[in-house]
């Protein structure tokens, strides 16, 4: 039960909710990591909204804050400038290529739902085996257990006899 609930909550988190923390990069940390001035790289986020879509946000302070995904593309910007294009040639390459690669909402939904799925799945074969191998254990344990017994009760009716050789022939031959 425990289980289940742990895996619908993972799944929920993964497809609905973008957590805070992916916003790792300011425009002052974008700056430093691709060597654009914080004014082109407000002029990007400007001009190609649709591009940078999930990739930044505002802060409580109003400040933006970016994805590692969004670092990349203002890499990949860098590059474009110094091939010396425009901010719209830039946009017009960048959403070609973006569209090229760009999946639907409803299928990377299913890629989600079938990867919690799988998730899931080998979760629940994991426990499988571990429930196996403490059962196995469990069975050893409980034959050495027995074997313990065995050897006990041996010595203890060897003890009650007063010669200790007899008792176990007796003990062996059944009589």
């Amino acid at each position: 039960m425990l289980l289940k609930l742990l895996v619908s909550r993972l799944i929920s988190h993964m497809v609905y909710y973008k957590p805070m923390s992916i916003y790792k990069h300011d425009v002052n940390g974008l700056q430093l990591a691709t060597g654009l001035t914080a004014q082109f790289i407000r002029r990007c986020v400007r001009a190609m909204p649709e591009l940078l879509k999930g990739e930044t946000i505002r802060s409580d302070k109003n400040k933006l804050l970016f994805t590692d995904n969004a670092l990349v593309i203002f890499d990949r910007v860098k590059q474009l400038k110094q091939d010396r294009l425009t901010i719209g040639e830039m946009k017009d390459k960048l959403y070609a290529g973006r569209k090229q690669t760009q999946v639907e909402p409803a299928t990377m939904e299913k890629r989600r739902s079938s990867q919690a799925v799988e998730l899931y799945e080998r979760l629940i074969s994991d426990k499988d085996k571990a429930l196996n191998y403490k059962d196995a254990l469990i069975q050893r344990q409980q034959a050495e257990i027995e074997q313990l017994k065995e050897q006990l009760k041996l010595l203890t009716y060897e003890k009650r006899e007063s010669n200790p050789v007899k008792a176990i022939l007796r003990r062996i031959l059944g009589n």
